[in-house]
């Protein structure tokens, strides 16, 4: 049998395993011919990927595994192209050699455009691109991983595709006070005393005035880019606003920000695994520190990101996640060798940390 992505499922292809939902519910059987229907009800019931039956009448153009392959090929090296000049563009800004105005803006309209379309369709596209770039400088990769994940969300909470955009422009220039920081404060290689945080907290307002002065960001960006270490409980800054205060944007861009800087290696701390950061992240907005709603919808999706992923076990084993659970989605099924484990009944197993 093979894995397929939804979007990649077509109809009279062969189910090979029942498809289940909540409660255990079957939403397709073994057997079943896949129909315009059924990828109707499936995709409405954001189902990830099914099982199919890889020997089957017609089936080989169908799963013609070089169509599929040369077209991610081509998606993904458009989204490689886009990534990098936008990488660019950051590190220019971030190293003082380009001012932000309103050529930079332009610059980065149409390549985060491009990553947005896709990365909002194949989620996955942005942890492959994460990993081939994770030895780039924190800030600039950061920036631009922020932005994908900031779109994501607001794809996944039924943003208008113009909101969308500017939400991932919330999320690109979130950090870009940080070029007016100190580099010894900046790239310090251990935490930040008292006096250096106070320091490094001006980067929010010090992004703030320097997108504000180009008028090519409107006010609702500027907002996400000014309030995103901003707090629900009120314990944020730069003005200690609290739940019903914060912009939309800067709910988001704040959960966004939260989860990549947990699972990016920085100058004074290395990377958690995104499922133990998922962990992090349950806790703190549950004590008030995050958004709540904006949380749930990044929960309830983040995990589709993994699927088709290896993994670390904490037994050195190196597993493939081929099933989210619903009920516990940070304890997948995986398959170790020929073998298929659910984590959420062998509690021996964890992961530690996602390969690629």
């Amino acid at each position: 049998m093979k894995m397929v992505q939804l979007e990649h499922l077509e109809t009279g292809m062969v189910i090979a395993e029942p498809v289940l939902g909540d409660f255990d519910l079957v939403y397709a059987e073994r057997g079943e011919s896949v129909t315009e229907k059924m990828l109707e009800r499936l995709d409405r019931l954001g189902i990830p990927f099914v099982f199919i039956e890889e020997d089957q009448p017609n089936a080989s153009a169908r799963l013609d595994p070089d169509r599929y392959t040369t077209e991610y090929n081509q998606t993904f090296m458009q989204c490689h192209e886009s990534y990098n000049e936008l990488l660019s563009v950051i590190d220019g800004v971030f190293s003082g050699f380009q001012l932000i105005d309103t050529k930079v803006i332009d610059a980065v309209k149409d390549p985060i455009n491009t990553l947005v379309d896709n990365v909002t369709i194949d989620t996955s596209m942005l942890l492959k691109l994460k990993k081939l770039h994770s030895k780039d400088a924190y800030s600039l990769r950061h920036s631009l991983h922020v932005s994908m994940l900031s779109a994501m969300i607001a794809k996944w909470m039924n943003y208008h595709k113009s909101d969308i955009s500017n939400i991932a422009l919330a999320g690109l220039f979130h950090d870009i006070g940080k070029s007016q920081i100190p580099d010894q404060v900046l790239n310090k290689p251990a935490r930040l005393d008292d006096s250096e945080y106070q320091i490094m907290k001006q980067h929010s307002e010090l992004g703030y005035e320097m997108t504000r002065t180009l008028g090519a960001l409107n006010q609702e960006v500027l907002r996400g880019i000014v309030e995103h270490h901003e707090r629900a409980d009120g314990t944020g800054y730069p003005n200690g606003l609290s739940q019903g205060q914060i912009h939309p944007y800067a709910k988001i861009v704040a959960v966004a920000d939260v989860y990549d800087a947990m699972t990016t290696d920085r100058v004074y701390s290395k990377h958690r695994s995104p499922f133990e950061a998922i962990q992090e992240i349950k806790r703190i907005a549950f004590n008030g520190e995050i958004d709540a709603k904006v949380t749930a919808v990044f929960l309830k999706n983040i995990y589709r990101m993994f699927v088709g992923s290896f993994v670390m076990l904490n037994s050195g084993e190196i597993a493939e996640i081929v099933y989210i659970n619903k009920v516990y989605p940070d304890s997948p099924i995986v398959r170790i060798g020929q073998s298929y484990v659910d984590l959420s009944t062998e509690r021996q197993y964890a992961i530690v940390d996602v390969k690629f």
